[in-house]
Order: C-alpha cells, then sequence, then structure tokens
C-alpha cells in the first residue's frame, strides 16, 4: 500500500514541479534542473508522506498545477486544479486569498466592464461547478452535510493543539490565553490578527497582479495563517504553512464513511496530522526557491526543524537528519547561496535604500551582515535542540522543555520570515523582470 504514496507522486506531484521549473523564465536549463531537484529533495513532504503514509503530495501537487495555470494565463484550469487541491485537502485554504487577488486583479486589469467580466463570470462558473462535482455525495442530507463540516471546521478543539510553532502556543507558554479569554474572544483576535496581516501583500497583489508577486503573496498568507489563524481542523495549522497537530493528551472521535454516511467510530489521539500542515507552507516557499534560494533553504530547514518533537516520537530523527543532510547538500552544491546572501540576492537592495536614506546610515551591507548572522544563530539554536532532543532527558518538572523551546525558536523564525517576505513584496521593483539569464 505505500507504494501508492509513491505513484501518487509520480502521477501528480512530481510532474507540476518539473513543468514549473521548467517553465521558469531567463534561467538556465542547469538552474531548472537544480531548482527541480532541490524542490524534490525537501525533507517535510518526504517524511510527512513516506514516513507517515499520507497522501500530501497529491494536494500539494494539484495546488501546483493551480499555479502553474493562473501564472500563464490558463486562468479556468488553474482554477480548477485549485479547487480540486481545496477539495482534497482544506488546508489548501491558506492558499486561496493569493488565489482569489490574483484572479480578482486580472479581472480589474481586463476591465469589468469588458473582457474582465466575462473572466470573472467564467472563473465563477468554474468554481461553483468544481465544487457542487465534489460536495455531490455529501449532499444526500441536511444532517451528512453538516457532520462534514463538522468535521472540516471543529472550533471546539480550541485556540491551537499540543505544541505548534505559532504565535498562540508560544505566548501560551507565558500567559494562558486559552484559559482566560473566552473562545469568541479567541476566534475574534486571531481572525483580525490573521486578515491584517495578510492585508498588505492581498491589496498590492489585487491592484498589481503578477506572477512574482502572486508566489510572494502565497508565501507570506500562508505565513500568516500558520502563525495568526484559529486551528479550526485537526490537520490544519499547515496549512503552509502548516502547523496542523493533533492533541496527545485528549482523544478526538473520528469518523468513517459507510453505505449510511459518516459514521462516528473510535476515539484517535494521532498526532501525526499536524505534521501535513507543516509541510505545506514550505510549497509557496519552494517556488520562490529561484528568486530568493538563501531565505527559502533556511525556510525550509527551519520548518523541518519545527516537527522535531513528532519525529522523534515516531522513530524518524535519522531518516529527519538524513533528508536533511541530502538536501542542504543539494542546495550548497547547486545554489549559490553566499552570493545569495547579498542586498540583490535577498531582493533588499530597494528597502536598504530606502532605510539608508531615512536613517543616515552608512553605505555599507548591513542588512547582508545582519541576515547572514542572524541565519548563523538560527542554525545553531536548531543544532543544540536537536542534540538536546535526541540525547538528553528533560527535567521531571518540565517534560515539555525541548518540545516547548522548539516550538519557540521555530516561531520566531517564522515571525521573521513573515516580516521578510511583506518587506520584498512592498518594496518590489520591475526591473526584477529585466534580469539577465543566469548560466
Amino acid at each position: 500500500m505505500r507504494a501508492t504514496v509513491l505513484v501518487a507522486d509520480v502521477v501528480v506531484y512530481i510532474p507540476a514541479v518539473v513543468v514549473y521549473c521548467c517553465c521558469l523564465k531567463e534561467v538556465s536549463t542547469k538552474k531548472k534542473v537544480a531548482n527541480a531537484l532541490c524542490i524534490l529533495l525537501y525533507p517535510g513532504l518526504i517524511l510527512i508522506d513516506h514516513g507517515h503514509f499520507q497522501y500530501n503530495s497529491v494536494s500539494l501537487g494539484f495546488a501546483l498545477w493551480g499555479v502553474l495555470g493562473v501564472s500563464c494565463d490558463w486562468d479556468l484550469l488553474g482554477s480548477l486544479a485549485f479547487c480540486l487541491a481545496l477539495n482534497y485537502k482544506q488546508m489548501e485554504l491558506y492558499h486561496s486569498l493569493p488565489f482569489f487577488c490574483f484572479l480578482l486583479g486580472k479581472c480589474f486589469q481586463k476591465g469589468l466592464k469588458g473582457k474582465g467580466l466575462g473572466l470573472l463570470v467564467k472563473l465563477a462558473g468554474t468554481v461553483a461547478a468544481s465544487f457542487t462535482l465534489c460536495w455531490l455525495p455529501f449532499l444526500s442530507g441536511r444532517e451528512q452535510t453538516l457532520q462534514v463540516l463538522r468535521r472540516l471546521f471543529p472550533v471546539d478543539r480550541g485556540l491551537f493543539e499540543d505544541k505548534v510553532a505559532n504565535v498562540w502556543c508560544s505566548i501560551n507558554t507565558f500567559v494562558k490565553i486559552k484559559d482566560l479569554l473566552p473562545r469568541d474572544t479567541q476566534i475574534l483576535m486571531s481572525f483580525c490578527l490573521t486578515f491584517l496581516s495578510s492585508l498588505p501583500a492581498c491589496v498590492k497583489l489585487t491592484l498589481r497582479p503578477s506572477p512574482r508577486g502572486f508566489r510572494l503573496t502565497l508565501v507570506s498568507c500562508a505565513l500568516s495563517f500558520f502563525l495568526f489563524s484559529f486551528q479550526v481542523h485537526e490537520k490544519s495549522i499547515l496549512l503552509v504553512a502548516l502547523g496542523r497537530w493533533d492533541k496527545d493528551t485528549g482523544a478526538q472521535h473520528a469518523f468513517s464513511l459507510g453505505p449510511a454516511g459518516l459514521r462516528q467510530s473510535r476515539p484517535s489521539c494521532d498526532p501525526r496530522p499536524l505534521l501535513c500542515l507543516l509541510c505545506s507552507s514550505p510549497l509557496p516557499v519552494c517556488l520562490v526557491l529561484n528568486e530568493v534560494p538563501f531565505m527559502s533553504t533556511w525556510f525550509s530547514l527551519v520548518s523541518t526543524f519545527s516537527l522535531l518533537p513528532l519525529l522523534r516520537k515516531d522513530g524518524l530523527l535519522l531518516p529527519a537528519l538524513l533528508t536533511a543532510a541530502a538536501f542542504c547538500t543539494a542546495c550548497a552544491a547547486f545554489l549559490p547561496l553566499r552570493e545569495a546572501a547579498s542586498e540583490e540576492g535577498l531582493r533588499l537592495r530597494a528597502f536598504a535604500g530606502s532605510l539608508r536614506r531615512r536613517l543616515r546610515l552608512p553605505g555599507a551591507a548591513l542588512l547582508p551582515r545582519a541576515t547572514w548572522w542572524l541565519f548563523l544563530a538560527s542554525v545553531a539554536a536548531m543544532v543544540l535542540l536537536t542534540l538536546a532532543t535526541a540525547t538528553l532527558h528533560p527535567p521531571q518538572r518540565l517534560p515539555d522543555l525541548f518540545s516547548v523551546l522548539v516550538c519557540f525558536v521555530s516561531c520566531l523564525n517564522f515571525l521573521f520570515f513573515l516580516v521578510y517576505f511583506n518587506i520584498i513584496i512592498m518594496w518590489d521593483s520591475k526591473s526584477g523582470r529585466n534580469r539577465k539569464k543566469v548560466n
């Protein structure tokens, strides 16, 4: 049965990655092959699908086909592919805002009194038809439909579950917000922060739609949802970014689909679905591996590191170390990581110039140096915590010490990445389109 995961990779995910890399513009063939290899070697997806026997590559593959479609102006096919991804795994909601804003921006560009209105109607029809076909088996009765919705959005589980590397779990270590605030307040607070943190990038994408802006906004929105959103599904808080963990200490009621529809079955406390979430967030980051290779590689390592507690619990620590080593080796061998840590490589030249003019700073490249030192500090913290988790026993009074530290360090890294990607989105320049072909 595990071979079916490989079949899903070969049929859906791997072709999408290869075609995506082949469609990269102003990039040499050697660079396209290198990008495809690094994306396919991302440790998180390999460990989750092949170590936990799941099929996340199906939803990620359809989502990538959707990205390809809308980026190449095959908007209806792209919308259909993303609808299939969303209906396969609802965690793809993390990517829905960028798709919506990008396509809406295209309609605005064409003019809502002309071709834009026709495109908008066609897109609405495609989405409605695809959702109707996917949901048709569950629309036979009102109660069955409500059971599916409750299963998809189990808000009764609270703001987060288990040790998730997001803002709420990190804050809860010091201030027990899950106990202090009513659930309605938690939902409103998480909605406001998620919406506000996603708003700038989405507004710019709507007003100035471009494939590059679309890819960067996918990263920004996935991070915003992962860090601030209310965990409304057992297998979500990924999506990026990913963050869906099941609670170890509390049983959940599983459902199975039979002739009579959904029926409640035995309780389950399987923590592994959370891993799925963490592998989705890196998907949009992998899409910008060619544009910001240094930051994309760094992010991929952090996202894999954030899975450390469950990887150790499930006996996947050695495979995780080996796959991470293979990924790092491929990125170091094929991507110009050291050169990519410059102002130009980080896409921070416009922001750095604006910062120097406003603050009258010297001309030295302070931002690249600061980023490089932050990277070294991040890697050192990840190595130390990995060694401690693998070799030491936490104090009896603090049995979750290492898990909490892993989540806290990962959360700080994710907040830094959220700020970084929003900066390059807001200071993005059209001059990036005129870069010469890289050999």
